[in-house]
């Protein structure tokens, strides 16, 4: 005997005829009937005459009805009960992730070490660095990870560095260089995701502190084909990091090459830090998860 077969009669029971019965399971008028035969040979008790007019039921079908009905009442209830005490268990984090990074540390790549730590409940959202500052402070997130300076008043961790770089179309004279040196940008026209302010302005500022003419302007979109769209329409270039090399591995148009500063001290940044409040950082899952995060890198080869 199964909860299934127990459900069905309680439905049949409610409905009085097996016609509506089958049809508020959507299952077969043969289907049902087979299974309530199965039923009363198990019980050893017959349940159902079957009358001129239908059905009806015998005093132990009337009995047999009021007890079902409430075990499954309460193994229902017994498994609300269960899911809810499960969740109250969970250590359930809000994660932020900004444009620059969610390449590589997608759901997908975070499903591996969900399925080892069970206890753990990611809840992951994408910003640009700009926004996750702000809600960041706003409380919206319990932990971020970015490229962007971490707040003076949180906790961090170093998770990895990743190469900065250009992305071009591959056709481009420049695509086939090993690395580039921040002249070979004089006189192009260069762009980065467009809500990524604080990193747009780190680039310029370098190219400012090496007396260079390059500019870095702002697209009009974060979303990454449609950037990649506007490169090969225009034929500018794209300052990003090594991620994308990741994101573009099956397309053929593009080329990342990597960028070798002269100057390091005031370079853009683009080291990736995950912080939060301290106490997040105390919990052995987070432990755990910074573990993973940091040698996620190496398993994509970015």
């Amino acid at each position: 005997m199964n909860l299934t077969a127990l459900r069905y009669y309680v439905t049949l029971y409610q409905e009085r005829s097996i016609s509506r019965a089958a049809d508020r399971l959507y299952m077969t008028r043969q289907a049902l009937s087979k299974s309530l035969a199965k039923l009363e040979k198990e019980v050893g008790v017959k349940l159902i005459r079957s009358t001129g007019r239908g059905i009806e039921f015998t005093a132990a079908g009337d009995l047999f009805y009021r007890r079902v009905s409430r075990l499954l009442h309460d193994y229902d209830a017994a498994l609300r009960e269960l899911h809810q005490l499960d969740q109250e268990n969970r250590l359930n984090i809000r994660l932020g992730v900004d444009y620059m990074t969610s390449f590589i540390y997608d759901e997908a790549a975070l499903q591996p070490f969900l399925a080892e730590h069970p206890a753990l409940q990611i809840t992951r959202t994408i910003r640009t660095p700009d926004e996750l500052e702000n809600d960041y402070v706003e409380n919206q997130f319990d932990i971020v990870l970015s490229h962007i300076r971490v707040p003076a008043s949180t906790a961090s961790v170093y998770i990895s560095h990743v190469p900065l770089g250009v992305l071009f179309m591959a056709d481009d004279p420049l695509a086939s260089r090993r690395f580039l040196k921040p002249e070979d940008l004089e006189n192009r026209e260069v762009y980065a995701t467009g809500g990524n302010t604080l990193f747009i302005q780190e680039c310029n500022k370098y190219f400012h502190a090496i007396h260079s003419s390059c500019v870095v302007r702002p697209t009009q979109t974060n979303e990454l084909f449609t950037n990649l769209y506007f490169i090969e329409k225009n034929r500018a270039l794209f300052i990003t990091t090594g991620y994308y090399r990741h994101s573009l591995a099956q397309r053929k148009l593009y080329r990342f090459v990597p960028l070798k500063f002269t100057d390091r001290m005031s370079a853009p940044n683009h080291d990736v830090y995950l912080y939060g409040e301290p106490d997040v950082f105390e919990q052995k899952e987070i432990r755990a998860l910074i573990s993973y995060l940091k040698d996620l890198p190496t398993k994509i080869r970015i």
